[in-house]
This record gives structure tokens, C-alpha cells and sequence, in this order.
């Protein structure tokens, strides 16, 4: 989790970081991220910390979604229907090609 120094080809020194996201909620599996290319351990710690800080206010905002709370197509397209019709004249929504 805490920066690392390598070497590139050319032989300059660069600095990377790797660190471990929330698990996916739709399948459990483990995630993690990589940075790399930074000229200094500072530049890599100050990346690291946005990352973190990022990621926080992210699962506070967003909760993980489980598979009961995935709509299905038709869920969706009810919901969208509602508001389809907010926007199209009725001429347009109550045309019969467009009926069940």
C-alpha cells in the first residue's frame, strides 16, 4: 500500500503504489488498483492519499448494490415510461402503433 521505488529501462527512478479497493458487490471478488510513473515518493504519497479520500467519499455517497436491488428491463422501462410521457405530446404516446 505504500509507494515503491523501481528502475525504468532507461535507468531512472520511478515510484508506484497498489491499493485495495472495496470487493465487487455484484460477485464478492477482491479489486485493487495500480499508479505508477511518479518522479518522486512525495508525488506518489499525495496520489495515494486523493485515491483514498476519493474512495471514501464514494462508499459514503453510494452504498454497494446487491442483486436484489438490480432492476430488471422491465422495471426500467416502466420507470422510463412515466416520464416519457411528461415529455412527448399524447397524440405521440397514444398512438395505436405504440399500444399493447
Amino acid at each position: 500500500m505504500k509507494p515503491e521505488k523501481y528502475k525504468l529501462k532507461s535507468g531512472e527512478t520511478r515510484w508506484r503504489f497498489q491499493i485495495a479497493l472495496p470487493r465487487d458487490p455484484l460477485t464478492g471478488k477482491r479489486r485493487t488498483t495500480r499508479r505508477s510513473g511518479f518522479h518522486t515518493r512525495e508525488q506518489a504519497n499525495i496520489a495515494l492519499t486523493r485515491l483514498k479520500s476519493q474512495l471514501n467519499r464514494e462508499q459514503k455517497i453510494s452504498p454497494a448494490r446487491t442483486y436484489q436491488e438490480i432492476k430488471t428491463f422491465k422495471d426500467v422501462y416502466e420507470e422510463w415510461l412515466v416520464i416519457y410521457k411528461t415529455t412527448v405530446k399524447p397524440t405521440i404516446y397514444f398512438d395505436p402503433k405504440f399500444q399493447e
